[in-house]
Order: structure tokens, then C-alpha cells, then sequence
């Protein structure tokens, strides 16, 4: 019996519909948030719908804490709620860890809604390749208006100033940052519309004598006098970046 299709076949025109022919857009149409940056292989998605199980918290200062919440979300039916402490050493964090399958370029991304009591909210990953340990930390610095970077002397230089995020809780905005372990440097920093290149910027390295690990964390500082809150979700790690 013949079998097959026309060499045509899947690429005609039809009047109500269009071919679909990325696999990433049939994920995101069935409910994945990986929506903001497609580039990269996922090799860690969540948006806390299953809780904090997956994550450590860590947080410090009078009236902090780390709490799943369904009061707000960009993408299903909860986020982490970080509220940092109104006192000395004031933060709030979720952290996870995670191999890394192989030394490549990878990325972090988060998305988060905050305040406006915050003073800066982080993403951060440490690498420990071999016996070094490579730490990327990337911050939207709300009090001063500016996107930081941690450079390779442990110091905080500005990547971009006059960012001022539109602060609203429920008003979501997504922040991926890109390193490249082979080399040891940043690649590159998307936050919302705006992409910065960070290509030959070094990252910060330090000694490290424990096995090879992969963490990524996000943090939230409230300003002094303040318990300032964001809510987190859909923290995705990828590798194989472009």
C-alpha cells in the first residue's frame, strides 16, 4: 500500500492556523515557564509548585523569613515569598544545588516581584570546578538604581545605571545571567528587555577543597528599618548556552 506524505506536506497554508514547528513554543504553550529566554538546555526548572523541598533557606534579621506563598505568582499557582530582616544582616535566601554535567556555558534565570522596601536582590551561582571555586553574582541594586556585578577582586562595579524596576507586588520582572566555566568569565546579563554584554569579564575565584558542585541561590536585602519582600518563581539553570 503506498504510504508517506507530499514533499509539501506540513508546510501548505491553512486559513485558521499556522505550522508550528519549534518544540520550545509546544513546552511553553503546555505550561512550561521557560517563556523569557529559550536559549540553553534546561537542566533545572521550578516554580515552587511542589514547595521548598527542592531548595535550603537561609534567613536573618528581626521579622525575616522564607515562605511559600499563593498570593502571588508569575506562572502557576505559587512563588517563594523572601522577606528580609529589619535589622543588621538582613537577608533572605533560597538556594539549590546541582551538578553541572559538564564545564560549559550556563545560565541562571529567576523572575521576581518585590516592595520597594528592598535595597538589592541577588542571583548568584558558585562553581566549584576541581579545587578552584568560581562565584558569579549578579544584582539589581534598588536603593542606588544601578544592575552590579561581582567582579574577580570581590568588589561590586556597575553594569548598568538608571535601572529603576517598576516595583509593584505582582508586577513580575526576569533577570537571567550567563557564565562561561570554561574560561572562568560572565557571557552576558538579560534583564527584562535589555541584554548587557559581559564577555572577558572575569569572575571572582577563590580555593575550594570539596567535590565539584553547582549552587544557585537568590537573595533578597531589605533596606535598613524595613522588612522588604519579593516573591520568586520559576528558577531555571540550563547549560549548552549559545
Amino acid at each position: 500500500m503506498p504510504h508517506g506524505t507530499p514533499d509539501w506536506w506540513g508546510v501548505e497554508p491553512t486559513s485558521t492556523v499556522h505550522q508550528m514547528q519549534d518544540a520550545g513554543e509546544l513546552a511553553v504553550r503546555l505550561g512550561s515557564p521557560v517563556t523569557f529566554d529559550r536559549r540553553g538546555n534546561v537542566v533545572f526548572v521550578d516554580g515552587f509548585e511542589d514547595g521548598l523541598g527542592a531548595y535550603q533557606i537561609d534567613y536573618t534579621g528581626t521579622g525575616a523569613s522564607v515562605v511559600l506563598s499563593c498570593l502571588e505568582s508569575r506562572a502557576g499557582a505559587y512563588s517563594a515569598k523572601l522577606i528580609g530582616g529589619s535589622t543588621a544582616n538582613n537577608y533572605a535566601q533560597v538556594f539549590v544545588y546541582r551538578p553541572y554535567p559538564v564545564e560549559s556555558r550556563v545560565g541562571m534565570e529567576a523572575s521576581f516581584a518585590h516592595d520597594g522596601d528592598i535595597a538589592t536582590l541577588t542571583l548568584a551561582q558558585f562553581f566549584v570546578v576541581g579545587a578552584t571555586q568560581y562565584r558569579a553574582r549578579v544584582r539589581y541594586n534598588h536603593a542606588a538604581s544601578k544592575l552590579q556585578y561581582y567582579d574577580s577582586a570581590g568588589n561590586w562595579q556597575d553594569l548598568a545605571t538608571g535601572v529603576s524596576l517598576y516595583y509593584l507586588v505582582g508586577a513580575f520582572h526576569t533577570l537571567k545571567v550567563v557564565v562561561d566555566l570554561t574560561n572562568g568569565e560572565y557571557l552576558r546579563v538579560a534583564l527584562n528587555n535589555t541584554e548587557y554584554d559581559m564577555e572577558g569579564i572575569a569572575m571572582y575565584t577563590a580555593g575550594f577543597p570539596f567535590a565539584d558542585v553547582w549552587q544557585a541561590y537568590v537573595e533578597v536585602v531589605s533596606s535598613v528599618g524595613h522588612n522588604g519582600r519579593a516573591y520568586v518563581d520559576d528558577v531555571i539553570l540550563t547549560q549548552n548556552e549559545p
